[in-house]
C-alpha cells in the first residue's frame, strides 16, 4: 500500500496531474506523509472527494508548496481529531485565514501535538 505521496515539479513548469489520479492517490488509506510541491491541479474539491474516500487515519505529515488552488476549505478537510498529524507545512497556497488555523491548531492541540508552519501567498 502507498504510505508517502511525493508530488513534486518546478516551479516554472509545473506537471499537470488529472483529478481522478490525484484522487486515486490520495485515496491510500495507509498513507503516512502527503507532500505535493508546485501542483495546480490540487484544489479544494479533490482533497474533499480524497477525504469523503479517505480518513487519513495514519497521517502524520502534510506538506503543500505553491499549491495555489488549495485554499482554507481544503486544509479544513485535513483538521480534525481523527488525523494523527504531526506536523503541516503550507508554503504559498492561495487563500489562508491565519487566526483560523491557530484557533484550529490551538484546540487540536488539546488531543495531540501538532506543529504548523506557515508562509502567506504574496500575490
Amino acid at each position: 500500500m502507498l504510505k508517502t505521496l511525493q508530488l513534486e515539479s518546478s516551479y516554472n513548469s509545473p506537471f499537470t496531474i488529472s483529478p481522478e489520479i490525484l484522487v486515486f492517490l490520495l485515496s491510500s488509506p495507509a498513507l503516512t506523509k502527503v507532500t505535493f510541491r508546485n501542483c495546480p491541479t490540487l484544489t479544494d474539491q479533490i482533497i474533499e472527494e480524497a477525504c469523503a474516500r479517505n480518513t487519513f487515519k495514519y497521517l502524520t505529515k502534510l506538506e503543500l508548496y505553491n499549491c495555489r488552488n488549495v485554499n482554507q476549505k481544503g486544509i479544513d478537510f485535513f483538521m480534525n481529531e481523527m488525523n494523527p498529524l504531526a506536523e503541516i507545512i503550507l508554503k504559498r497556497c492561495g487563500h489562508l485565514d491565519i487566526y483560523r488555523l491557530r484557533c484550529i491548531v490551538k484546540g487540536i492541540g488539546r488531543y495531540w501535538k501538532i506543529q504548523m508552519t506557515v508562509h502567506l501567498c504574496n500575490n
